[in-house]
């Protein structure tokens, strides 16, 4: 597993918030703690960059529990998106400074 890539994270600030629009971690590397990792590294980044909240969204086959053992709380959810019997999910973490 040398030299490969374990994970990676994008997130765009708009204003006073930072939206992650994906995080990936390479199916070998998972559960050892790198989504955790890149999460932490986002967060410490939005405070140097005195952003307030941060923002995801996720869809109920993907990664729910672990957002939600991050931090981040749901405020809002679609049924049926993005297609019938799957939810998706819109959280937020308020960021301290």
């Amino acid at each position: 597993m040398e030299d490969q890539l374990a994970g990676g994270i994008v997130g765009k600030r708009q204003y006073d918030t930072l939206h992650i629009s994906l995080l990936g971690v390479d199916e070998a590397y998972q559960k050892f703690g790198v989504g955790s990792k890149l999460m932490q590294a986002m967060e410490k980044h939005a405070v140097q960059e005195q952003v307030k909240t941060i923002t995801l969204t996720t869809k109920a086959y993907q990664a729910l529990g672990f957002y939600l053992k991050q931090g981040y709380e749901v405020f809002g959810e679609l049924g049926d998106v993005p297609m019938a019997g799957t939810t998706k999910y819109y959280l937020a973490k308020k960021i301290s400074r």
